[in-house]
Formats: structure tokens, sequence, C-alpha cells
């Protein structure tokens, strides 16, 4: 993995460990390359978004590929509008519909317990989804899940005031230290008997907590044709990458 912030040495320097370089762009940014193969990644759950922020819009725009994520919890109403969407922002694009599976680890250890879930805070906040990952795991478990708003510390408390559409969950939030501390000190005072942690990060690692936290991770799954495997396929075959 290369990182820094010259992307002409950090590239340069890739370019001479690797045959094919993934450039991850991160948190809907331009990649600052041009790629032989540019894949955007839309969200169905909240389609609209696809043309209401900015660089994500234009990075759409950008696409050769986009895929349209979360089929699987979406209704297909839902698919059809994100597609209907992408394909007004980017008609030359080839779309992909993938499904974005929750597994949680030890999951049969939650079955009827109280457990409180800890989700993504810009997926909550300004992403503006009322539960992530977490949530999801922990329903699908046949886990029972404590409101944690009783229980937060003042500051995440007036953080959720702000975000009304949050509804039985909690957001990671640990901008700078006070924060950080403010949401251990939320999650400690929560009656349950686990955590469920939806959040990319190892959250085990960031707060000293009493509660066992159990990790809830999202993956990719192909969920129709073409498949993000056989576009990125023939795209190596093309490059003379891959020769069967």
């Amino acid at each position: 993995m290369f990182a820094g912030v010259d992307y002409a040495e950090v590239l340069a320097q890739a370019e001479h460990a690797a045959d094919v370089i993934i450039w991850d762009g991160g948190n809907n940014d331009f990649p600052f390359v041009r790629p032989d193969l540019h894949v955007v990644l839309t969200d169905t759950l909240r389609s609209a978004d696809a043309a209401a922020y900015h660089p994500g819009e234009a990075t759409l725009r950008m696409a050769d590929v986009v895929v349209l994520a979360k089929v699987n919890a979406a209704t297909d109403e839902q698919v059809v509008e994100a597609e209907i969407r992408a394909r007004a922002l980017n008609p030359r694009a080839t779309v992909v519909r993938a499904a974005s599976p929750v597994t949680l680890d030890f999951a049969g250890r939650v079955r009827g317990r109280r457990v409180l879930a800890v989700d993504d805070g810009p997926t909550l906040t300004h992403g503006g989804l009322p539960f992530g990952a977490g949530y999801s795991a922990a329903v699908e478990a046949g886990a029972v899940v404590v409101d944690p708003l009783p229980y937060a510390d003042e500051e995440i408390r007036g953080m959720l005031r702000r975000y009304p559409h949050v509804k039985s969950v909690l957001p990671a939030l640990g901008y700078g230290a006070a924060q950080l501390a403010a949401l251990g000190r939320s999650i400690a005072a929560t009656p349950v008997d686990f955590i469920v942690s939806g959040t990319p990060i190892d959250l085990a690692a960031l707060v000293n907590v009493p509660q066992p936290i159990l990790r809830a991770r999202c993956e990719l799954a192909d969920a129709g044709e073409p498949t993000l495997g056989e576009i990125v396929d023939a795209k190596l075959r093309d490059l003379g990458l891959l020769t069967r």
C-alpha cells in the first residue's frame, strides 16, 4: 500500500512495484490519475444523493463502471430509481448491480441478548441514513437493540438531537479526543450485553468499555450480469495482463 500527499511521486513509486495499480479515491474524491478503468459505487438506498454532492456527482459522470450497491437491502423500486439516476448522469457507463451482505462476528452469541449498535458516524449524520451495518447485523442475528439516547453523554446527545432521523443506534463520533471520550462514556453507560460495531475502524482499539465488542462487516457480492469481476478481467485482457 502506498500513501502520501505528493500523488505524482506516489504513483511513480507504485508503478515500479506492481503490474496493476488500484487507486482508492476515498471519500468520493477524484482518482488524481487517468485510470484505464474507473469504477464508482453508488448507494441504492440514497440514489438522490448521486447528483446532490461534489465531488461525488463529478466522479459518477467520469466513471466507466457504476456499481449499484446494497441491492439486497433496497426495494425493487429503489434499485430501478438508482439505475435511472445513474444512467441520466452517465449514459455511457456500464451499470453493475451488487449486493452488500453484512456478516457479524460470533453472531450466535447475541441472539436474544441486549446489544448496542454503533455505526459509522458520517453515514448516519450528514449521510442521512437512520442506521447502518451494525444495526442491520444485530437485528438479523436476533438481538434486542437498545436505544442509546437515554444513556448518551451530553455531547453525543446533542449530536443526536441535530440528526433526529438517527434511530436506535449510536453514531461512532470521534472528531477529537473530547468527543471520543464522550463516545466511550456513552457506550459504557448503556446497559447491554454486547456492542455491535458497524464502523470501518476497530472500535475496540479506540475506546475502553466493559462490554464485548463484536464487529459487523459489509462485503460485496454479485447480483446480476455483467459482474464487476468480468468487467475487470476483460479490461486486463485488453491490456495484455490476463491471458485466460
